[in-house]
């Protein structure tokens, strides 16, 4: 995958992420109330997930050849986290 090809993904994979979080957050009413705390804490985490992606994303867009690597691994392992979280995060809500 080229440069161009994995910044047009990393984009749109924040944007999915944006959706997901989106959706969650319409679920918060059908929680109970025992889980509401670690719902809105995991929903706080996943956040601050996303805030880490779009900062790698803004480092991949600026990134020479020599660096652009290590900022594409950067941002997938953030990605990775939040795909993570969001599973726990799920879990709550089921």
């Amino acid at each position: 995958m080229d440069k161009e090809e994995a910044k047009v993904k990393a984009k749109n994979s924040i944007d999915q992420i944006t959706e997901k979080i989106e959706s969650m957050e319409q679920k918060k009413d059908e929680i109970t109330s025992d889980v509401k705390n670690e719902f809105e804490e995991q929903m706080k985490n996943i956040k601050s997930l996303r805030t880490e992606m779009r900062q790698k994303y803004d480092e991949m867009k600026q990134k020479t050849d020599a660096r652009w690597e290590d900022a594409q691994e950067a941002f997938s392992l953030a990605s990775n986290k939040f795909e993570q979280g969001f599973s726990e995060l799920k879990e709550l809500v089921n």
